[in-house]
């Protein structure tokens, strides 16, 4: 009467081996329902999609610069909108192209114009050349951008208004480097 039981050893590795197992599966179960809004949206982890460029600023807290110029290559409003608040605030619009003609258009800015732009909006790829030009008097840089499985992309990143802004697609650039300008003239301002 009134002893404790004792665990013979393979009882004790049993209870303990499930233990580990309801742990390491409430872990998965919490790793995946973390995941979910990012599968479901296609954007990366601390990115966060929104319906509308006024969404995105008031999730900023600021107001998104946008080109005076949009050549009829690109259809207005954007296809998507995405921001992000590490390592530095910044935010994203996709322009899909019109009558598929040109790829998507990718233009990008972080409020913070010393800051890196947030690779979750504007994915790293290996730069294989570039040019330092002016744009309309601004400073900027052409680059080109090898991102597999996609192939090659031109970046042109230059500072606007105190941002640091990155226009990423393929082709042509003539028209780009029009709608980069427009941004630059209303950004010295």
């Amino acid at each position: 009467m009134g002893g404790t039981a004792v665990l013979p050893p393979w009882d004790l590795a049993k209870l303990l081996g499930r233990y580990v197992a309801v742990v390491a599966a409430v872990v998965a179960a919490l790793l995946v329902l973390d995941a979910v809004p990012w599968l479901l949206t296609g954007a990366g982890r601390g990115v966060v999609k929104h319906r509308s460029i006024e969404a995105a600023e008031r999730a900023l807290g600021a107001t998104l610069l946008v080109p005076a110029f949009f050549p009829q290559s690109y259809r207005w409003p954007p296809a998507a909108i995405f921001t992000s608040l590490r390592p530095a605030p910044a935010a994203a619009l996709v322009l899909a192209p019109e009558g598929g003609t040109a790829g998507p258009l990718l233009f990008v800015q972080t409020l913070e114009g010393s800051a890196a732009v947030p690779e979750g909006l504007l994915p790293k790829g290996k730069e294989i050349h570039s040019v330092d030009f002016d744009l309309d008097g601004t400073p900027a840089r052409m680059s080109d951008v090898v991102l597999p499985p996609d192939g090659t992309y031109h970046d042109v990143s230059f500072a606007a208004k105190g941002r640091h802004v990155v226009f990423r697609f393929q082709g042509d650039p003539v028209l780009i480097l029009k709608m980069a300008a427009s941004l630059a003239r209303r950004g010295s301002g």
